[in-house]
């Protein structure tokens, strides 16, 4: 695998911040991967978006007042996404808008690199 030339600008989007905590401390493992962003609502990720633009969405589904699908629906041209869930039965939906890759919680950083590897 080739080197990316640039860094990719990442955004986590999850309501836990354990979660923020284990995909910050996977992101600082890639080094051309740099964390611009986090939000936990997806209403705070769509305000986020609108004003700084980034290559990688790392987003959780299920949120409170607009959940992970919600927000890709409402961009109209949404980032790179990996989805970062604790629940399988999205997974065969996720990928009709286009996601990258879908991964269960607790993510672990193999798993998370695979992901990242499928980055264009």
């Amino acid at each position: 695998m080739s080197q990316p030339t640039s860094l990719l600008r990442v955004l986590i989007v999850d309501d836990e911040p354990l979660a923020h905590d284990v995909l910050k401390a996977h992101v600082s493992r890639v080094a051309h991967l740099r964390l611009v962003g986090h939000c936990y609502t997806a209403l705070e990720a769509l305000t986020f978006l609108h004003a700084h633009p980034v290559e990688v969405l790392l987003l959780d589904l299920n949120m409170p007042e607009m959940t992970g699908l919600e927000l890709l629906r409402a961009l109209p041209r949404p980032p790179h996404t990996i989805l970062t869930t604790a629940y399988s039965e999205f997974a065969l939906e996720s990928y009709e808008y286009g996601v990258v890759d879908y991964l269960l919680k607790p993510v672990s950083l193999p798993r998370f690199l695979k992901a990242v590897a499928k980055l264009p």
